[in-house]
């Protein structure tokens, strides 16, 4: 069961919406406690494009996510699980209610699951009735009865047609007051959402502004104690809460009367810290991760393989332009979060501002320290981890897992924080190198200054650059089309390569009649990272004939130990960024 997601009307066509509850979905070999990757149609779009949140119409500014949320990276869907990133720039349709977490947890690679569409209403009904039956069963075991003789009705929801929109309120701007939305994320989260998908940091200044006021001790005590968390983000707040103990409808009230407070907020001064920090243009790491997505993902794209060239192109700049805004601009954090205190910043200067597509699909490693771009902000990859910003340049890591290293502590073991700002300054990677080895030592201290940063002063460059910044983005806009052009060349070709290189079941039956002819099988759910061997080659005992990789882990099939002398490799049947599944065949093998 699950309620209209916080973005469905405006982003996903009505058509692609009803497609979402009538599709039987297959669970992919890639899930996990923070992801459950699913295999379907692609959903129709409702837009061109994400705006300043990235090319692809699945891309937004970023914003908090909602657990349970059917979550698109580009034409790709995921449902969020218990340990989803608690930010990210994708949008978010469909969310499976609280009651029905637990199937989430029971769900295997290769099952089928099917969407109901329920109120909310219905997903708190479905809840009181989850909660009598664990009642019921906790009773049962304090009283050592034996569980085969319980009766426990099964939690359903109520017929009902009246699901709600993504938006459930809203207001006009006033003033230097932007306008707002309320969305609604199952029923335990609520995102507020400031001006429509358009960075301004007067927006993340308001965001701020609210987060604190809610936390504060002036919230009455009957909202305060059922609020479980919040995420800012540069134009939204995502607020995670009790919904079985708190009404939505009490607590939106409580946010509508706090925004009459906040009133203009267009001349505040915001404590922040300046940062020096710095980078170099070229990793072999990162060198290594983009030979890998393309081995193993996808062979070509307009990003591929120099991703700092094709952000420069999408800008209308040259390379060597894009490293300067780098160079001499100073960036703002507006997001610290996601995992491990990734940060998302924006550079001050809206003439510096660039916009760049996530990769699609994004890539399943990234170098940590790694300087990304997608969107219209910069982000720092604090770990190795997936990830789908192009990559810009690396720096130094910004996470210590044991809070020892200078600049971290215990209970923060991250570095930056909303409104930090950061500055760079280039160093070769061999200086990289031996700035990364003082960081891992112990021996790197940070440079940082204590600043304020003016709204007014800010607001007054954007106006004073109102028309210069038109004829930018004119220029971007150009370079953009030209790209997203480029991009979708790409993926017709990609696909019928993909398409044109499958062996037909009719061909590999045929060759099986011959009793000579043997079967290499994959052992799980995989994607083909490498083939490792050739047609009509010979091959002997425990030689590698593919690596498959599955939740980041390579797994090696070989030729069997058995194998006589001269077997020869008959037909590959995968090809490098294939998916295959348990006993799915790889290769065939020929005895002399």
């Amino acid at each position: 069961m699950a309620m209209i997601g916080p973005h469905d009307e405006g982003y996903i066509d009505p058509e692609g919406i009803e497609m979402i509850y009538k599709t039987q979905w297959k669970v992919s070999h890639n899930a996990s406690r923070s992801a459950i990757r699913l295999i379907g149609p692609i959903p129709k779009w409702a837009r061109k494009d994400g705006g300043e949140g990235g090319a692809h119409p699945s891309n937004v500014v970023e914003y908090g996510y909602n657990r349970g949320a059917m979550n698109f990276t580009g034409d790709e869907p995921c449902i969020f699980s218990e340990d989803c990133p608690n930010f990210g720039g994708f949008i978010s349709s469909t969310t499976v209610i609280r009651a029905e977490f637990w199937k989430l947890g029971q769900i295997r690679a290769g099952d089928m699951i099917q969407y109901r569409r329920v109120s909310l209403v219905d997903a708190l009904a479905a809840r009181a009735s989850l909660d009598e039956v664990l009642d019921i069963i906790e009773s049962s075991l304090r009283e050592g009865k034996d569980l085969s003789s319980v009766s426990v009705k099964y939690p359903s929801a109520i017929e009902s047609d009246d699901w709600g929109k993504s938006i459930i309120s809203e207001r006009e701007a006033e003033g230097n007051q932007p306008s707002i939305r309320y969305r609604q994320g199952g029923d335990d989260y609520l995102i507020v959402q400031y001006g429509f998908e358009q960075f301004d940091l007067n927006h993340r200044c308001r965001v701020t502004a609210l987060e604190s006021a809610l936390c504060s001790t002036a919230t009455p005590s009957s909202i305060r104690t059922h609020l479980i968390n919040t995420v800012g983000c540069c134009t939204t707040l995502t607020i995670f809460y009790d919904g079985f103990a708190l009404s939505r409808f009490e607590l939106v009230t409580h946010l509508q009367a706090l925004e009459a407070r906040l009133g203009d907020l267009s001349t505040t001064k915001v404590p922040c810290r300046r940062f020096r920090l710095p980078i170099t243009f070229h990793s072999r790491e990162q060198d290594e991760a983009t030979a890998r997505y393309m081995a193993n993902q996808r062979p070509h794209a307009p990003y591929l393989p120099d991703n700092l060239a094709f952000v420069a192109r999408n800008n209308a700049l040259t390379s060597d332009q894009l490293k300067h805004i780098y160079l001499t601009e100073t960036f703002m954090a507006v997001v610290v979060g996601f995992f491990c205190g990734n940060t998302v910043s924006l550079p001050v200067d809206p003439r510096c501002r660039l916009s760049a597509p996530k990769m699609n699909p994004s890539r399943v490693f990234t170098p940590a320290g790694t300087v990304g771009w997608a969107g219209s902000c910069m982000s720092i990859y604090p770990v190795d981890s997936p990830g789908g910003y192009q990559m810009t340049g690396r720096t130094i890591p910004i996470f210590d897992l044991y809070g020892a290293k200078p600049g971290f502590a215990k209970n923060r073991p991250w570095l930056f924080r909303d409104f930090d700002l950061l500055t760079y300054y280039e160093v070769d990677e061999e200086e990289m190198r031996d700035l990364l080895r003082q960081w891992e030592t112990g021996r790197w201290l940070w440079s940082w200054e204590e600043v304020e940063f003016d709204m007014e002063e800010h607001n007054r460059l954007l106006v004073e650059t109102k028309e210069e910044v038109k004829v930018i983005r004119e220029r971007q806009a150009a370079a953009q089309e030209e790209m997203n052009q480029a991009e979708e060349e790409s993926l017709r070709k990609w696909r019928e390569e993909k398409d044109k290189n499958k062996v037909d079941d009719a061909t590999v039956e045929k060759l099986l009649d011959d009793p000579s002819i043997s079967t290499v099988e994959a052992p799980v759910d995989a994607n083909v990272w490498k083939v490792e061997v050739e047609e009509g080659k010979v091959v002997k005992p425990g030689q590698g004939i593919v690596v498959l990789e599955a939740m980041k882990l390579e797994i090696a099939v070989k030729v069997p130990d058995d194998t006589t002398t001269g077997t020869t490799v008959e037909k590959l049947l995968v090809m490098p960024g294939d998916t295959v599944k348990a006993g799915g065949k790889l290769a065939l093998l020929k005895r002399t």
